[in-house]
C-alpha cells in the first residue's frame, strides 16, 4: 500500500492480520507457528500443523515491514522473537542455511533446503533479506553473519541462471552496499 498518500486502510488490514497471526497461529509456549485456522460461525479453530520455513520468513518479513512503515517497536520484538525460533528449528550451522521442515518434526525421512525463486521467492533468500535488514534496524552482529552465511551457501549451489536466485542476490546487495538503511515512514536508521 502507499502509506505516504494517505491509503492508511493497507496499513490497517496489515495490522489487523499481524494481530490475528500472532494471537492465533503462533504458539508461545510450543514456539510453533501453526500453518492454518478457520472460523466457524464466530469460533476459531487452529490446525496442530507445525509451520514450514516459508510460515516464519513470510510472517517475518510483514512485521519487518509493519514496523518499517509505523515505527512499532511491538512488530519488530516480535519479529525478533519469531526470527530466534527460525534459528533454532530450522538452521543448519553445518551449512550455514535453513531447512524447509521444522527438526521436531520425527516423521520425515529427509529434511531438504529451498533456495531457488519461483512464483514466490525461496525461503532462504527471504531470510537473508530478513536478517540484513535486522542487522540494518538492530545494529546486531548476528543478523548479519547469518545473513552473509545463508547468501554464500546459497550461491554455492548456483547453477545455471542466477535469476533463479534473484532473492538471495537481493540481500547480497544489501549486505555489500551496508549504509544507510530508511524505512517507509522517512526515518534513516
Amino acid at each position: 500500500g502507499n502509506f505516504k498518500s494517505g491509503e492508511s486502510r493497507y496499513l490497517d488490514y496489515a495490522k489487523k492480520i499481524a494481530e490475528y497471526l500472532a494471537k492465533y497461529h503462533f504458539d508461545r509456549a510450543s514456539k510453533k507457528i501453526c500453518r492454518s485456522s478457520t472460523c466457524n460461525e464466530g469460533r476459531i479453530t487452529v490446525s496442530a500443523n507445525y509451520g514450514v520455513l516459508d510460515d516464519y520468513v513470510f510472517f517475518i518479513r510483514g512485521l519487518i515491514d509493519l514496523y518499517k512503515a509505523t515505527l512499532e517497536k511491538r512488530y519488530l520484538d516480535l519479529a525478533i522473537e519469531l526470527q530466534q525460533v527460525q534459528n533454532d528449528i530450522f538452521y543448519d550451522p553445518k551449512d550455514g542455511s535453513y531447512f524447509y521442515s521444522d527438526a521436531r518434526v520425527s516423521e520425515l525421512i529427509i529434511r531438504r533446503k529451498e533456495f531457488d525463486d519461483g512464483a514466490e521467492p525461496s525461503s532462504n533468500g527471504v531470510s537473508a533479506n530478513n536478517l540484513i535488514d535486522l542487522y540494518f534496524i538492530t545494529k546486531n552482529e548476528e543478523y548479519l553473519n547469518l545473513s552473509s552465511s545463508v547468501v554464500n551457501s546459497a550461491l554455492n549451489r548456483v547453477e545455471g541462471s542466477l535469476a533463479s536466485f534473484a532473492s538471495t542476490l537481493i540481500a547480497a546487495g544489501k549486505i555489500s552496499k551496508g549504509g544507510e538503511y530508511c524505512t517507509t515512514a522517512g526515518v534513516c536508521i
